[in-house]
């Protein structure tokens, strides 16, 4: 059983050697070869006297590639019919620039938009309050805390407007909160950004049209200890390299239970809609 043996040799370097062999001709006075096959014959004289490996590397680059780097990759011995050749170098070369392309494509011109969750939410106090005019107002103690991540590999993400939350009870909005100011922020790529946010009634509490419904709704919600209540997150971002901002819009449907300081209440991650 022979080694196996890998020829490698490139179409330029041997039409060099050919041009040689015609240089040397014309000074001893003599016509340039005119076969067009002269660069496969001198590849042929190079390789070593009785190796039939040379033969297929011959074989292989007069007929398949001629104008590209190719290889002769022999397994067993050359005259057994295991042989492979191919363009070796020019395809994987070509598979490599497309990865590389591809990789840049979805690194750089793909962005993927950010993603909102609510990792922390401390519920102090929910209750009802009457009002005039059929509205009422809800008195409550609530802090947040929301990330934000960019999920992009290569691209970071600046903030260019303020941050700001909602807070509502069956699609009417009882409390507003900022979670960031209007000054620039960055996001680094894989880097996620926490905001914490304390709201209090105590601070400007807003009228909300609930309802004989929502009035219900509340109240059986207080007897069972769980509200169901929504966070919506707005506010706009820019990705670095692209020149158009995005907004952000997310939704969070939270189940918050009444906490103290000596007993809070177990908060599961919650992950926002976009």
């Amino acid at each position: 059983m022979g080694m196996s043996s890998i020829y490698i040799r490139t179409l330029a370097g041997i039409a060099g050697e050919t041009q040689k062999a015609n240089d040397k001709r014309r000074n001893n006075g003599s016509s340039p070869a005119a076969n067009p096959n002269q660069s496969i014959t001198l590849l042929s004289s190079m390789a070593t006297e009785g190796d039939p490996c040379a033969e297929c590397l011959v074989d292989c680059c007069g007929m398949m590639c001629a104008e590209a780097c190719c290889c002769c990759i022999q397994t067993e011995c050359c005259g057994a019919g295991d042989d492979a050749c191919c363009c070796a170098v020019t395809v994987l070369s070509a598979l490599a620039l497309a990865a590389l392309v591809a990789v840049l494509v979805v690194a750089y011109a793909v962005v993927f938009p950010v993603h909102v969750s609510v990792n922390d939410a401390l519920l102090g106090r929910l209750a009802l309050a009457d009002a005039a005019n059929g509205t009422a107002q809800l008195a409550y103690d609530v802090a947040l805390a929301v990330a934000v991540r960019n999920r992009n590999r290569a691209v970071g993400v600046r903030r260019t407007a303020p941050l700001d939350t909602e807070l509502r009870f069956r699609g009417q909005t009882f409390a507003r909160a900022w979670l960031a100011g209007a000054e620039p922020g960055r996001i680094p790529a894989m880097a996620t950004a926490v905001y914490r946010v304390a709201a209090s009634a105590d601070r400007g509490a807003l009228p909300v049209a609930l309802g004989d419904d929502g009035v219900a709704q509340f109240v059986r919600e207080s007897v069972a200890g769980e509200f169901e209540l929504e966070l919506v997150v707005v506010g706009e971002v820019k990705y670095e390299g692209h020149p158009h901002r995005r907004g952000v819009r997310a939704t969070c449907p939270l189940k918050l239970s009444l906490s103290t300081a000596t007993a809070p209440a177990a908060f599961t991650r919650v992950k926002c809609t976009t």
